[in-house]
C-alpha cells in the first residue's frame, strides 16, 4: 500500500473519528473553564482581586520591615489592596468580622529572628469564608517570598560570620552586611520580575498564571495521545499481528501513525492558543516561536503512545498505562520545578523530564522569551522524542509483522 493512502486512511480514523475530535477539543475547553473559573481569579492581576487588608507586624526589626514594606508596597501599586496598619489584633479582627477589610494578616514578634534561623515563617492570616480564595492566595504568596527571603539572609549571615573568623574589622563587616541585606531584596523583587509581576509579590506562589496554562497545554495534549494509544494497541496487537504484514508496510503504518497522532495533538493545542489571549496579549512572534515547539512536542507524546500502545497487548491496559505514566511525569515535573520538594536523585530526575520541558516551552515561549532556557528545553523534548520513537518503531514491527 502507498503511504499516503495509509496515511489518509489513518487520519480518517483518528481525527475523522467526531468522539475522537470532540474528546480532543472538548477536554482542553473544560480545563480552561475550570482554570478560569477556580484559578485565574487568584493568578490575575485584576484590581478587584483584593479589597483590602489589615496588618499588625509585630516584628519592629528594621530588615525585616523593609521586606513587608516593599512586598506590601507592590501590592498597593498593582491596585490589588488597600493596607491598613492596625495596632493589636483586637483592632483587626474587629475590622474583619465588621467586613471593613477582607484580610487580616498578623505578624509574630520575633519573626526576623526564625529566618536567621532557618525556620518556617510566623504569619497567621484570617479571612472571611466569601475570600478564602483570595486569602489562600495572599497567604502562598508572602510566605513563598518571605521563605525565599530567609534563605538570602541566612547566606548573609553566614558570610559574615566567616568574614569575622578571618579578622575582618567589624565596620566592613557591618557595610558588606548592609549591602547584602540590600541585595537580597533587590534580587527577590528580580525574582519576581522575572515572573512577569512588578515586585516579588505573585499571587501564583512560585508559580504564575503564565505557568498554571502551560501545564493545561501539556497535559490537554497527553489527554489527545489516549484515543491514539488506544487504537495503536489494537492495531499492532490484533489486526496487524493476524494479518502478519509486511517489513515494509509495517514501516509505513507506522509513520502514518505517528503524523496522524501529531495532528491529532496539534489541533488540541490548536484550540488552546486562542484562549491563551485572555491571560496575557499574545504577539504574533510569541506564536511563531512556539510553534515549533509545539511540533516537537506533539512528536513526543505521539512517540510515547504508540510505544505504550504497541507494548500493551490488552487495549485497556494501554490506556491507563498511558495515563498513569503521563500523571507521574507531570507531578514529577511540577515538584521539580520548586527546589527541595523531592531529594537530590528525584530533583534531577525531574528536571530532566520532557513534560517539564514542554511546560516550560509554553509558558516561555508565549509569553516571556528566555532564549536559552527555550533552545535548552527543545533539546530535551527532542532528545527524548528520539529515545521513544526508536524503540516504539521496533516495537510495533515485530507486533505488526506478527514476530
Amino acid at each position: 500500500m502507498r503511504f499516503l493512502s495509509i496515511l489518509k486512511y489513518d487520519i480518517k480514523r483518528l481525527i475523522g473519528n467526531v468522539r475522537t475530535v470532540l474528546i480532543a477539543v472538548l477536554c482542553p475547553l473544560v480545563a480552561l473553564f475550570v482554570f478560569f473559573i477556580f484559578l485565574m481569579p487568584m493568578l490575575t492581576e485584576d484590581k478587584k482581586t483584593y479589597n483590602s487588608c489589615a496588618l499588625l507586624l509585630e516584628d519592629d526589626n528594621e530588615d525585616f520591615v523593609r521586606l513587608i514594606d516593599t512586598l506590601l508596597a507592590g501590592i498597593e501599586k498593582r491596585q490589588t489592596a488597600t493596607v491598613y496598619p492596625v495596632k493589636d489584633e483586637e483592632t483587626g479582627m474587629k475590622l474583619l468580622k465588621e467586613g471593613k477589610v477582607t484580610i487580616f494578616l498578623h505578624v509574630h514578634p520575633k519573626t526576623y529572628d526564625r529566618l536567621m534561623d532557618g525556620d518556617a515563617v510566623d504569619m497567621d492570616f484570617y479571612y472571611n469564608s466569601v475570600h478564602a480564595m483570595d486569602a489562600l492566595a495572599f497567604s502562598r504568596a508572602l510566605r513563598s517570598a518571605a521563605s525565599v527571603y530567609g534563605q538570602g539572609l541566612k547566606i548573609v549571615r553566614v558570610s559574615a560570620d566567616m568574614a569575622v573568623e578571618k579578622g575582618i574589622d567589624s565596620d566592613t563587616v557591618n557595610v558588606k552586611w548592609d549591602e547584602g541585606m540590600s541585595d537580597v531584596i533587590r534580587l527577590n523583587t528580580s525574582r519576581g520580575k522575572i515572573m512577569g509581576y512588578e515586585t516579588v509579590f505573585s499571587p501564583g506562589g512560585d508559580f504564575p498564571g503564565e505557568y498554571y496554562l502551560g501545564l493545561i497545554c501539556v497535559l490537554c495534549g497527553l489527554i489527545a495521545t489516549f484515543s491514539g494509544v488506544y487504537l495503536t494497541s489494537g492495531d499492532a496487537n490484533e489486526i496487524y499481528s493476524s494479518r502478519k504484514l509486511s517489513r515494509g508496510d509495517s514501516v509505513r503504518f507506522f509513520f502514518s501513525r505517528l503524523l496522524s497522532q501529531t495532528l491529532l495533538i496539534l489541533l488540541t493545542f490548536a484550540v488552546l492558543l486562542p484562549v491563551s489571549e485572555l491571560v496575557k496579549d499574545l504577539e504574533l512572534n510569541a506564536v511563531l516561536v512556539t510553534f515549533p515547539a509545539m511540533i516537537i512536542i506533539a512528536f513526543f507524546f505521539s512517540s510515547l503512545s504508540i510505544l505504550v500502545g504497541s507494548i500493551c497487548r490488552d487495549k485497556k491496559n494501554a490506556f491507563w498505562v498511558e495515563f498513569y505514566a503521563g500523571l507521574i511525569m507531570a507531578g514529577l515535573s511540577v515538584l521539580a520545578s520548586r527546589e527541595g520538594m523531592l531529594p537530590g536523585a528525584l530533583q534531577k530526575l525531574g528536571n530532566l523530564m520532557p513534560v517539564r520541558a514542554a511546560i516550560s516551552l509554553f509558558s516561555n515561549g508565549l509569553f516571556e522569551l528566555e532564549l536559552h532556557r527555550y533552545l535548552y528545553d527543545i533539546g530535551i523534548v527532542a532528545i527524548s522524542f528520539v529515545i521513544f520513537v526508536i524503540p516504539a518503531f521496533i516495537v510495533f514491527r515485530k507486533r505488526g509483522c506478527g514476530i
